[in-house]
């Protein structure tokens, strides 16, 4: 009895996942990767107009410290946001791409938590923490699955879907915690946040990134081609082996020409001896592009402006109008629904070439 079960756990565990090439597909991890932007989104949203509220009401904090804690706090998230995301673009580089992905949801819910339950500005402060270091792993990560499953001319449009869940969630998140706040309380606004945890946990489960579902279907194509094999050594099938290989889906494409899109690392950087000869020279690398340096500039501009924005407009409107949660959550509507044209954007800029356009 004890053997039978174990047989059946070794064939279950050395066995490909069910719906394989459904849960492997660029469209589910699409999906998942626009839905694991749409929680963070979500989650950083909801806490930008029920802040200047809750510091005073739950956390004891006097009207005068406000700003300062509702600046400090951003500062964080930001912070740990720029610590995180080489580390969890390193950590997506040199193991499963899916492992960083499930654990910043880890993160996250640890974030909601001590939002939900600080009683003290101090643990706010760790939860934006774990909610930075999260977000970090969300975007290094998920693009990461991004770039394995789609092809090189369709990653802009690719990258433009997935970054438009973020402001989805940039866009519904203050206006509903607004809401949930002024008329159900605080605690009601974090039941929101573990039903969105908790779709988020369904969805990055189902998916299997796309480097793991191809070592398990080239595993298959492996057996298939031992067993062709074997049968052409006992005189049953006679097939030119050479022409399936030529045929073979796996075969290693010829080179493209470089050019705005080319990859600036090669495969035979990570065959360095030591993993401080493989990163300080990727980075030396990533540093001396300009279109690197000028990708980094543009998302600097535009964190710097949000950033900015997120501190003061909630506290001022608050001040200066008397608006309660829900006037502060609504006036962040007016800048995240421009932000929707970006697919189309990013496709025609894809189209006309992106270093003429930048």
């Amino acid at each position: 009895m004890g053997a039978s079960w174990a047989s059946l756990i070794q064939d279950w565990w050395h066995s490909p996942p069910a719906y394989l090439g459904i849960r492997s597909s660029k469209w589910t991890i699409g999906i998942t990767a626009f839905g694991a932007c749409f929680t963070d989104g979500f989650l950083y949203g909801s806490i930008v107009p029920v802040l200047p509220f809750s510091l005073v009401e739950q956390s004891g904090v006097s009207e005068d410290d406000v700003q300062f804690w509702l600046s400090l706090l951003l500062m964080v998230f930001g912070l740990f946001l720029g610590l995180g995301a080489p580390i969890a673009g390193w950590a997506a580089d040199r193991g499963s791409r899916s492992t960083p992905f499930l654990f910043g949801l880890v993160l996250a819910f640890a974030a909601t938590m001590l939002f939900c339950f600080a009683y003290s500005p101090w643990l706010l402060l760790v939860g934006r923490v774990f909610q930075g270091l999260s977000a970090s792993v969300v975007f290094t990560a998920g693009l990461a699955l991004i770039a394995d499953a789609v092809d090189p001319d369709e990653i802009g449009a690719w990258m433009g879907f997935v970054f438009s869940g973020n402001t989805l969630g940039l866009l519904f998140s203050p206006f509903l915690a607004g809401i949930v706040y002024d008329y159900l309380g605080y605690y009601a606004v974090f039941i929101v946040f573990f039903g969105v945890i908790a779709v988020d946990v369904v969805i990055r489960g189902f998916m299997v990134e796309k480097r793991k579902a191809d070592r398990w279907l080239a595993k298959e194509n492996k057996a298939h081609d031992d067993f062709l094999n074997e049968a052409a050594r006992d005189g049953s099938v006679r097939e030119d082996q050479d022409s399936m290989v030529a045929g073979s889906e796996y075969a290693t494409p010829p080179s493209p020409p470089a050019d705005e899109r080319s990859p600036l690392l090669h495969s035979d950087s990570k065959h360095s001896k030591s993993w401080i000869g493989r990163l300080f020279p990727t980075m030396a690398v990533l540093a001396s592009s300009p279109r690197l340096l000028t990708a980094v500039y543009g998302c600097f501009t535009h964190t710097m402006l949000l950033a900015c924005i997120d501190s003061i407009l909630p506290l001022f409107v608050k001040r200066t109008f008397e608006w309660t949660s829900s006037g502060a959550g609504v006036i962040f509507l007016t800048i995240t629904c421009p932000v929707y044209l970006a697919p189309s954007s990013v496709r025609s800029l894809t189209a006309m070439g992106l270093g003429s356009c930048v």
